[in-house]
């Protein structure tokens, strides 16, 4: 079962592919404007050649569960997942070879760029592989459980897990110096101009735009409340 939209996500329509599956569906990716592919759970994995209309199930050499899917730069797919197995296809899905990555650890996640894939898998372990067919598995000191990796499209790619975040990385706009700051947590700001412009009129507010409250949650208007973005100007 997914998830389908035509109106940008205001409605969703359940789509069964599968009445006899019932099994998870853990990854899709678009190949072109008609095909498409699913990685799922227990060697039900399906692909699609209309715009996902139809759906057939793939015939996997490994039956375990695929976590991901990623399209490498040759062109052929690659299906990633339980104890470290990974099997390509190079002809949308006809015929499939089981890759050696020379891991037992689950792949979480995985990318690509100018010719390099990174594979994010348990444990802490990393397999790379440049245009060459050969994977290199290397162990990151903190063991972590890898769920996901992101290519930065210059040559450096973002790997993520169970831990969260371990540092920061900022740059100086001035002088490009780069450095890295310890951390556990990381926020975001999204600027100091709050959403508030379509309550003008109706709500008081102060001249900055944050909506004015007493009593912590509640505005001049018997019952509307105010809280967050639209009315903490500390945070």
């Amino acid at each position: 079962l997914y998830l389908s939209t035509n109106d940008g996500g205001q409605t969703w329509e359940d789509v069964e592919i599968d009445p006899e599956g019932g099994y998870h569906l853990n990854d899709m990716i678009r190949l072109d404007e008609d095909r498409l592919m699913i990685a799922g759970e227990a060697g039900y994995s399906y692909r699609s050649a209309d715009n996902g209309e139809t759906w057939e199930m793939l015939d996997l050499p490994y039956l375990g569960s695929m976590w991901g899917a990623l399209e490498m730069p040759d062109g052929c797919i690659l299906f990633y997942g339980l104890r470290g197995h990974a099997q390509q296809s190079c002809d949308f899905g006809e015929n499939w070879t089981e890759i050696e990555t020379g891991t037992e650890a689950s792949i979480g996640g995985g990318a690509s760029w100018d010719g390099m894939v990174v594979l994010a898998a348990n444990s802490g372990v990393v397999l790379t592989r440049d245009d060459g067919e050969r994977w290199k598995a290397v162990k990151h000191s903190s063991g972590v459980d890898f769920a996901a990796a992101v290519s930065l499209d210059d040559g450096r790619f973002l790997l993520v897990g169970e831990d969260g975040v371990t540092g920061i990385k900022v740059k100086d706009v001035n002088t490009d110096e780069e450095a890295e700051i310890p951390a556990t947590g990381y926020f975001a700001a999204i600027g100091h101009t709050p959403n508030t412009s379509i309550f003008e009129g109706i709500l008081d507010m102060e001249d900055t735009g944050y909506l004015k409250t007493h009593d912590d949650v509640c505005t001049n208007v018997e019952g509307v409340y105010a809280c967050g973005d639209v009315q903490d100007h500390t945070y």
